[in-house]
């Protein structure tokens, strides 16, 4: 009796849009929690250094003749941003009801910014 149930409402289901058979999915927590908040964090860290050269470069500061500085100008912008980029991933890895927002931010402190680190002393 317990299949045949199972079974009709399966068709039913079968019948209904999708936006209404996945009502449940929608507010579930993604399984990575901790990588997908680092690297929204790294966006936001990335967005704010792109925001903050620009605006410096508009008003004069960064010339972009002199291409050192404004290299240097961008790593250490990338590198103070890093606050910031470490407030919103603890932010969206709190919203997803998990204890341990400081162990994502020293993940969005160390993981992204070390790439760029190393890439940035690989190319000199």
């Amino acid at each position: 009796m317990c299949t045949s149930q199972f079974f009709v409402s399966k068709q039913k289901a079968c019948r209904l849009p999708l936006h209404l058979q996945v009502h449940g999915d929608v507010f579930r927590a993604p399984t990575n929690a901790s990588l997908l908040s680092v690297y929204v964090g790294t966006g936001m860290q990335l967005i704010g250094m792109g925001v903050v050269t620009m605006v410096f470069a508009v008003l004069g500061f960064l010339s972009p003749a002199n291409r050192g500085g404004l290299m240097t100008a961008m790593l250490l912008l990338f590198v103070f941003m890093g606050i910031f980029g470490g407030y919103y991933s603890a932010r969206l890895y709190k919203i997803f009801k998990v204890c341990l927002q400081f162990v994502t931010t020293g993940e969005a402190f160390c993981l992204s910014p070390c790439k760029v680190v190393f890439i940035y002393v690989d190319a000199c």
